[in-house]
């Protein structure tokens, strides 16, 4: 990360603590003091906060990192098919012929985009590759490359600041 320029994750933190702040009054204003909340509700809240979104926002931002913003795109498809497999596994869920049909195109969707990531090349990165011997289009030196940016100074998900 360059210097001065502010961590996703950190970012996205504050922004959800600052829009929870604005919405509390307004819920307030509007719904009147919350019932009280068994120690049951308070755990659900705790799993949501924790698991459903700390950890899934670091997920999400560790796979920008990593990966092209085109696969983390198709990684986030997979997000309904996540909730109706949870659902019928935990909830004991039945799933229709209508949802059945959307989760065969969601998988044949998410299939088609991965085998066209892994057909579609970048001409100039394995130009670059090719020219100096590097080991890989990622490794490749930036200073004698012919890449537009290093990829250490790409954004998060392999987007070129330019």
């Amino acid at each position: 990360m360059r210097p001065g320029a502010v961590d996703p994750l950190s970012l996205t933190a504050w922004q959800l603590l600052g829009g929870g702040l604005v919405v509390v009054p307004v819920a307030l204003a509007v719904e009147g003091a919350p019932p009280r909340l068994t120690t049951g509700e308070i755990a659900g809240f705790g799993v949501l906060t924790l698991v459903a979104t700390a950890l899934a926002y670091a997920v999400w931002f560790g796979g920008l990192r990593r990966l092209d913003a085109g696969t983390v795109g198709l990684i986030g498809l997979l997000n309904p098919l996540t909730g109706a497999v949870l659902g019928t596994m935990v909830a004991g869920e039945r799933l229709g012929p209508l949802q059945v049909v959307g989760v065969v195109l969601v998988l044949a969707g998410v299939g088609l985009g991965v085998a066209a990531a892994r057909t579609t090349s970048r001409p100039d990165t394995r130009a670059a590759s090719a020219q100096h011997g590097g080991p890989s289009p990622r490794m490749a030196t930036c200073p004698s490359s012919s890449l537009r940016t290093c990829p250490s100074e790409r954004s998060p998900g392999g987007l070129s600041p330019t």
